[in-house]
């Protein structure tokens, strides 16, 4: 093969190359517009959904939603208590602080 054909062989591939790349980013590009579009369009009638709401629907929504996070909080504590593992008397005096004593009466 001449150094000439090489040369062009190579400049077609770095051509070719270059163009696959523009392609590909104006694709994505195109995708990423769609997408963002989209989510305007979404958020939009969110906020006419959210507009049609009365006062009384939407403080009767912060209702539950803060009666849904004390019964959420007060199921995660009930599933940390079932979840508790015994610990020896060693462990419990390796955490001991001030603030916190563990018991010692049963060492007497």
């Amino acid at each position: 093969m001449c150094i000439r054909d090489r040369i062009k062989k190579e400049a077609y591939f770095a051509t070719l190359e270059h163009s696959l790349r523009r392609q590909i980013a104006e694709e994505y590009r195109a995708r990423f517009v769609e997408e963002v579009a989209a989510l305007r369009e979404a958020k939009e009638a969110d906020q006419v959904a959210l507009e049609g709401l009365c006062d009384s629907e939407i403080a009767n929504v912060a209702q539950e939603v803060e009666e849904l996070k004390a019964a959420l909080a007060e199921k995660r504590t009930k599933q940390q208590h079932d979840q508790s593992v015994p610990v020896s008397y060693t462990h419990l005096r390796a955490h001991e602080t001030p603030e916190h004593l563990v018991c010692r009466l049963l060492l007497e």
